[in-house]
C-alpha cells in the first residue's frame, strides 16, 4: 500500500502582544505564543480590531486627546475666520460651503470645537500654502476617480446628526 502525504498549507498569521507590544507571526491554528515574553498574543484580522482592541484607550487617551486639543489650540491663533469675502481661491469657497452645509446638519456640541478648527484649518491651510493645496487637489481627485463608497442611507443618523433633505440629492 503507498501512502502518499500531502503537505497542509500553514497560514502564516500576524500576532500582536499587548504585554511587550510588539508584532510577531506564527502559524495559524497553533497558539501564537511571543517569542520576547511568552504570553499569548491576539491574532490581528484587521487596522480597526487592532485599533479597537486593547490599544483603545490608549489611542484615546495618548493620541486623539492630545490630536484634538493641539488642533483646536493651533488653529485658535489665527484670529480672522475665514468667510467667502476673505478667501482668494475659489476651491477655498467650495470647502467653505462645504463646512457650512455640514454644521447645519451637525448637533454634537461636544465635537463642534474639533471640527470647526479642522473646518477653518483645511481653508487656511489652502489659502495659505499651495504646496498643500495642490496636493488636496491631487487627492480629492483620486477619490474621484476610484471607488469611494458613498455612505450607507440615513448615516450618519441619531440625535448627533440633523439632516433636513435627502442626501443623496446635492443642494
Amino acid at each position: 500500500m503507498l501512502v502518499v502525504a500531502i503537505p497542509l498549507k500553514q497560514v502564516i498569521q500576524q500576532y500582536f502582544c499587548f504585554k511587550c507590544d510588539k508584532k510577531y507571526e506564527a502559524i495559524e491554528g497553533i497558539d501564537a505564543i511571543c517569542p520576547t515574553c511568552g504570553s499569548r498574543g491576539k491574532c490581528i484580522k484587521n487596522l480597526g480590531e487592532f485599533l479597537l482592541a486593547d490599544k483603545r484607550d490608549f489611542i484615546i487617551n495618548k493620541v486623539k486627546v492630545p490630536l484634538i486639543s493641539a488642533i483646536i489650540r493651533l488653529v485658535g491663533l489665527i484670529k480672522i475666520k475665514p468667510t467667502a469675502l476673505n478667501c482668494r481661491h475659489p476651491n477655498s469657497l467650495v470647502l467653505l460651503r462645504m463646512w457650512e452645509r455640514f454644521f447645519r446638519s451637525e448637533a454634537n456640541e461636544g465635537r463642534e470645537p474639533v471640527e470647526r478648527a479642522i473646518s477653518e484649518g483645511s481653508i487656511y491651510e489652502y489659502e495659505h500654502d499651495p504646496y498643500y493645496a495642490r496636493r488636496l487637489d491631487w487627492v480629492l481627485e483620486e477619490i474621484n476617480k476610484r471607488k469611494w463608497l458613498p455612505r450607507e442611507s440615513g448615516r450618519p443618523r441619531g440625535i448627533h446628526w440633523r439632516e433636513f433633505h435627502d442626501y443623496t440629492k446635492d443642494t
